[in-house]
């Protein structure tokens, strides 16, 4: 093997490493108050084709059941996935695991999965709930 392509393989296998030392897991992500990573990702079951992009923001939200919850003066960390079609996903925690999709008018009734409440279940990545069923999963 040529020495650039060996210096290349190997500088690979560095960043793959420094990516996971760098608390690129999941619920190591979603315990930062902003950042941005790929992570797979399922919609309903089905797994996209790609990784998705998720980013942690911290931003001012003015949905009304946000607010009702939230300091509309305040910002608040917002969840968005970067679906590979173009879409994208954005949810914010409101009280007790519960979220609300900013995409819908109440956007109620997703919460997140828990082992036994309120410790987050993260045995199979981070997983959104509607009606007691996987919505949105990311692992």
């Amino acid at each position: 093997m040529e020495k650039s392509k060996l210096l290349c393989l190997g500088l690979c296998v560095f960043i793959s490493q420094l990516a996971l030392a760098d608390g690129r897991s999941v619920r190591g992500f979603m315990g930062q108050a902003t950042g941005q990573a790929h992570f797979n990702c399922a919609f309903q079951g089905k797994k996209a084709s790609k990784p998705c992009l998720v980013k942690l923001s911290q931003e001012l939200i003015t949905h009304p059941t946000v607010r009702a919850f939230h300091d509309a003066r305040r910002p608040v960390k917002v969840l968005s996935v970067y679906w590979p079609d173009g879409d994208v996903s954005r949810y914010v925690e409101i009280d007790s695991l519960e979220l609300v999709n900013l995409a819908e008018r109440s956007g109620t009734g997703y919460t997140i999965r828990t082992d036994e409440w309120p410790e987050v279940d993260w045995s199979r990545g981070y997983v959104i709930e509607k009606n007691s069923r996987e919505w949105l999963r990311l692992w």
